[in-house]
């Protein structure tokens, strides 16, 4: 079978995510801590109401209607009737996996064994660094603010790790994850695994303590850890790519990941003329679509951090220009706010 296909369902949940991540125009991470605090400020109020309201025992009828909408039982009447005996209000609190929020409807929580928890599809454990997304039913456990997957399909949105903090991990049957801010898949089944790296960066450690960088597009499987191209995941854009100059060879994911890593290598050194000479150089060739993103948001990020404002904004725009819908949408919003381009 041809990995390089996704499912039906996890292009569509991506694509979900996508439109919900621009519609809300705000960075996983904030969305979140909105969230959370959000439901921490309901837990108390009903805290609250726990404490001080009494609730009457009435019908049945009575009682559903002040658990759904919370209100007073309504007064007597006849003041001199005694009042009935009074039972706390219990209001069930949002599942946890440990530091996570467990969203999703129905039962999500299947089971709970050795810490780990068994959930089904469809569902989301949310923090306010890391979004878990169940693809497939999983078998997953929270170690403080990192993850192990065991077993399942789980895509994972991690918001930027500031500089100076340790890196996310996410532990898996034959190493661990190493993620600094992102969006990547794992598979874990009970023979190995990959994980499907869709943008940012991730580094994965080899239980025999070697170490791999992932690029975005690429696949790593284990436990013989191999690189090769990810699934082809293309969210919706109507626009239809440029036509390619004939006898134009298109390049490859080989000479893609080539390029990127003398780049990589160029911004490290800070030579920041070099590397927008290298990237201008190949984005003269045709690419494929999603290559072709890459390339130039990383384009305009050399300018950025070459401070040649004036150009970085020009590109972006043309960047956005191009790719009104594309992966890197928001990003260039921010950027282009940020930056105060006109």
């Amino acid at each position: 079978m041809d990995e390089r296909r996704p499912k039906p369902d996890l292009v569509e949940l991506l694509e979900a995510l996508e439109q919900q991540r621009s519609a809300q125009g705000m960075p996983v991470g904030a969305r979140n801590r909105v969230q959370l605090a959000i439901r921490n400020h309901e837990s108390k109020r009903r805290a609250r109401w726990r404490r001080w309201v009494p609730v009457a025992s009435f019908v049945a009828g009575a009682a559903l209607v002040l658990a759904v909408v919370g209100n007073r039982w309504p007064e007597a009447e006849a003041e001199s009737e005694p009042a009935p005996a009074a039972a706390p209000l219990v209001v069930a609190a949002a599942p946890a996996v440990g530091a996570f929020v467990v969203e999703g409807r129905g039962g999500c929580v299947l089971g709970q064994h050795d810490g780990a928890s068994d959930l089904a599809a469809q569902c989301s454990l949310v923090a306010p660094h890391m979004s878990v997304h169940v693809w497939e039913p999983a078998t997953v456990k929270a170690e403080g603010r990192n993850v192990r997957v065991s077993s399942g399909k789980v895509l994972f949105e991690v918001d930027e790790v500031p500089e100076g903090e340790a890196p996310i991990e996410v532990a898996v049957s034959h190493g661990r994850i190493e993620v600094v801010g992102t969006r990547f898949a794992v598979e874990q089944r009970p023979d190995g695994g990959h994980v499907d790296l869709l943008e940012g960066k991730i580094r994965f450690h080899r239980a025999d303590g070697s170490v791999q960088d992932v690029l975005p597009g690429e696949r790593l499987s284990w436990p013989e850890p191999q690189l090769a191209p990810g699934p082809e995941v293309e969210f919706v854009e109507p626009d239809v790519p440029p036509p390619v100059r004939k006898r134009a060879r298109r390049g490859t994911q080989k000479q893609a990941a080539a390029i990127i890593e003398r780049v990589t290598a160029l911004r490290a050194e800070k030579r920041y003329g070099a590397a927008i000479t290298e990237v201008r150089r190949a984005l003269r060739r045709p690419w494929d679509r999603r290559t072709a993103q890459v390339l130039s948001y990383e384009l305009g990020e050399l300018l950025r951090a070459a401070e040649d404002t004036l150009a970085a904004c020009d590109h972006f725009a043309a960047h956005q220009r191009r790719y009104p819908s594309g992966r890197y949408a928001t990003a260039v919003e921010r950027v282009l706010e940020r930056l105060d381009c006109e």
